[in-house]
């Protein structure tokens, strides 16, 4: 049983910005997306989407739908929801 720590790269949206594919950084550890969503799961959120765009006509918000956006949360974490609602600037 080796006493060696295990070495964990931590990347940063630096790092993130070059890769190539479909990737979310979570505090510095890379995670491979794979590949797209099977139907059932892009027609949840098709009809999610829907609904929410309809509700911000209707009550005339300032928002925004958008679905798989990348959320950069911090230097070394972004993230792509399914789908994202952003209200104001």
């Amino acid at each position: 049983m080796s006493t060696a720590p295990r070495y964990i790269p931590h990347y940063t949206l630096e790092d993130y910005a070059r890769w190539e594919g479909d990737w979310e950084l979570i505090d510095g550890v890379a995670i491979s997306t794979g590949p797209s969503p099977f139907g059932p799961h892009e027609r949840v959120i098709s009809r999610l989407s829907f609904q929410i765009q309809s509700q911000i006509r209707q009550h005339q918000c300032p928002c925004e739908v958008y679905t798989h956006l990348d959320w950069i949360i911090g230097d070394d974490t972004v993230i792509r929801p399914d789908l994202m609602v952003i209200c104001g600037d």
